[in-house]
């Protein structure tokens, strides 16, 4: 994903275009709801969860609404190319 996201940002800039990946952790969705339900363990999942996020939490969907709005926005005009991590665990 980075690579096609640095390509693409390249591909594009002469024309003013920007991209740039937004990369989200654990976010508190329907789908990771249900998937505590089904687990085995939901003790142990919610723990390896938040062992991989930094601020030890999950993330609320308008949290990364509030990243694409940014990279949408003016603010962000010399942001190309670029991965935001929204609180997840690098590798």
């Amino acid at each position: 994903i980075m690579s096609l996201t640095q390509v693409s940002a390249l591909e594009v800039a002469h024309d003013k275009g920007r991209v740039s990946a937004v990369c989200p952790g654990v976010i508190n969705t329907g789908m990771n709801r249900r998937n505590l339900e089904r687990a085995g363990d939901p003790e142990a999942v919610t723990a390896r969860w938040m062992g991989a996020t930094p601020l030890g939490r999950m993330g609320m969907p308008g949290e990364v609404a509030q990243t694409v709005l940014y990279l949408a926005s003016s603010q962000s005009s010399f942001t190309a190319g670029a991965a935001l991590p929204l609180d997840r665990e690098t590798v």
